[in-house]
């Protein structure tokens, strides 16, 4: 389990200058005459239109040069024989991501820090997420290599373990092409402003709708759930239907000074044995003492494209067989005793409240579970996470899952 405050990396980014219109990442730029159609909820049925009107969309600011967003996935070696994986995004010359060793199969988080002779990745130590200091770290050549190679050091000792890597995507892996897009209207520092930056994922085989599924959320991030589900809504007319109602609502009200932001950024956490599992980090803010961040996380089989659910790889009655472990590894991560009230440790729900929530991801260790800013504790307390090993899943996994094959 860890704790950690959500944050948000602005992706910067559009090609040449952008007048008059808003256009979608990887889609057909919208008409210049500014008829394009935005998702409006109505009548009392819940039905979900797109009436034809104009949208007066506002003159955006020039773009900067695109930022370089690209997700790599590597795999080699720690002193020759300890066997790793790494899943990097790279945005320039800024890297995060996770790497795993393969008999054990738990992700390790990754952040990059600059040196002059290029780039080091720190490891976030999942046991220990309060801290500043990494747990090790990777000094080498990742900013200009597709085969990384240099060394892995502890910050405590002198210890020094040669690696190499190389980029590779195996039967059961998908390459992932990542979509940034960066927009706002100008003058933010003293006038109203509303910026959109997103960087999200999209398979390059894509199965089943995977990418669809993706897109969903993101359009969910910008204009609502109702809106999104709206079956011709595309990530384009999403930011078009949010940017319409800031310049709706703000005629109707001061504004003048309105600061609104919304942004996504992308992990991912497995992406082999036809698993893909990958979290949106996602944040906004429209007005009071501070923004919501948020994740999204979403777990698919490579081989249907179907979304993986917890119905899908635990029995029934989950809740009941896991809730004693899975409260004891939280009060023990919080640094409690399993007989603490869950009160005494800062959350906001009574043990008879505690449930696992649908927000997790996959890894070969077992499930990791997010609680999002206000499920189960204030929002200083940030994102709560629970780590349920696979000794523990295994009592309440389906037979015929996708966990019976993957766990270790």
């Amino acid at each position: 389990m860890k704790i950690f405050l959500g944050k948000k990396i602005l992706f910067v980014g559009i090609v040449g200058l952008i007048f008059g219109v808003l256009w979608g990442c990887g889609e057909k730029p919208a008409p210049t005459d500014n008829s394009a159609k935005v998702a409006k909820s109505q009548s009392d049925t819940g039905v979900v239109v797109i009436p034809e009107k104009p949208v007066q969309v506002p003159k955006l600011a020039p773009a900067s040069a695109p930022a370089e967003v690209s997700y790599l996935r590597h795999e080699g070696n720690l002193g020759g024989d300890l066997l790793i994986t790494m899943h990097l995004i790279k945005q320039d010359s800024a890297i995060s991501g996770c790497y795993f060793y393969q008999k054990v199969g738990r992700p390790i988080g990754l952040t990059s820090h600059g040196i002059p002779s290029g780039v080091e990745l720190w490891e976030n130590d999942p046991d220990n997420p309060g801290s500043d200091e990494p747990s090790g770290i990777f000094t080498g050549d990742f900013l200009t290599s597709t085969r990384p190679t240099g060394y892995w050091r502890s910050p405590n000792t002198d210890q020094q373990i040669d690696f190499q890597l190389q980029e590779n995507y195996p039967v059961g892996a998908t390459p992932i092409a990542l979509q940034a897009i960066s927009k706002k209207i100008p003058s933010c520092h003293d006038t109203a402003c509303l910026s959109i930056d997103l960087c999200y994922p999209q398979v390059k085989a894509d199965v089943g709708g995977i990418n669809h599924a993706i897109e969903f959320e993101v359009c969910k991030h910008l204009t609502g759930e109702d809106r999104a589900r709206h079956p011709e809504m595309t990530v384009e007319k999403a930011a078009t239907a949010l940017f319409q109602e800031f310049e709706e609502l703000k005629e109707g009200e001061d504004g003048s000074s309105w600061q609104w932001s919304y942004d996504i950024n992308t992990s991912v956490y497995a992406n082999e044995f036809h698993v893909l599992s990958l979290a949106l980090e996602c944040y906004s803010y429209s007005g009071g003492a501070h923004g919501l961040p948020y994740e999204t996380r979403l777990n698919f089989d490579l081989r249907t494209g179907e979304r993986i659910r917890l119905e899908d790889i635990l029995v029934p009655d989950y809740q009941a067989i896991l809730k004693a472990d899975a409260l004891k590894y939280l009060k023990l991560s919080m640094q409690g005793t399993v007989t603490d009230r869950l009160s005494d440790l800062g959350l906001s729900i009574t043990q008879e409240e505690f449930a696992l929530p649908e927000n997790f991801y996959l890894s070969q260790a077992g499930l990791s579970f997010i609680y999002n800013p206000y499920e189960i504790g204030p929002y200083a307390m940030g994102f709560v996470e629970v780590f349920l090993p696979a000794k523990v899943v295994r009592k309440a996994m389906r037979a015929d899952g996708v966990l019976a094959s993957y766990l270790h």
